[in-house]
């Protein structure tokens, strides 16, 4: 998945519309119900003056709610130039700019550029990208104490859902698609990488984990 064919893609279904909406939600009324779970397990960490990659980080609810506890140091990764940017304004809001780094791309193709940092997050990523190997290894690679992620369920209940939304999809010509990926298979990996596995939460559709580096 390559950042130039990928990101008029991106900027058009994450566009400017759905960051401003999703922000003021943020602002209004706090984390969405499917992000709850994440940062309810991350702030049982000790995160106090620790560093956070946020890949796919969106208009930055986690860096802004670990911020509350302490985290000290964030890089900042999306591919949606208009998240991107609504971010970018309320961490200027927030007088954070000198304690957040950003960059605008593909983690898998930029991944090169950045640094490790002692968490690394992907709230909802994983199932936007079909070669979640790369994506899982790289971005393994990048955590020294903590990995956390959100996906949805392997289950057949879950699969058929998204079968239905790719349906529409398809029907209206849109060229975004999201994925179930093998839970099995994405821990496997992390297994490998050194990681254990040290909480979970299931919510609906969604499955929150949590691995420490062993």
């Amino acid at each position: 998945m390559s950042e130039d064919c990928c990101q008029k893609m991106y900027d058009d279904f994450f566009g400017q519309k759905m960051a401003q909406k999703q922000m003021k939600y943020y602002l209004r009324k706090g984390v969405r119900k499917n992000s709850r779970p994440m940062i309810n397990l991350l702030k049982k960490l000790p995160l106090k003056n620790h560093t956070l990659l946020d890949i796919g980080g969106g208009v930055g609810q986690i860096t802004f709610e670990l911020d509350k506890v302490g985290i000290s140091n964030i890089t900042h990764v999306d591919l949606s130039s208009s998240y991107l940017n609504t971010f970018l304004g309320e961490v200027k809001k927030r007088n954070m700019s000198g304690r957040v780094k950003t960059t605008l791309g593909d983690f898998v193709e930029v991944h090169e550029e950045l640094g490790q940092s002692d968490l690394v997050t992907l709230d909802k990523v994983i199932c936007c990208y079909e070669d979640y190997k790369k994506l899982i290894d790289y971005s393994s690679a990048k955590a020294k104490k903590w990995y956390a992620y959100t996906i949805p369920r392997d289950e057949w209940w879950v699969k058929a859902v998204q079968q239905i939304g790719v349906l529409i999809q398809k029907l209206r010509k849109d060229p975004f698609r999201p994925y179930v990926h093998s839970v099995e298979k994405i821990e496997e990996r992390l297994t490998k990488a050194g990681f254990k596995k040290i909480d979970q939460r299931l919510n609906r559709e969604w499955m929150t984990s949590v691995f420490q580096r062993e």
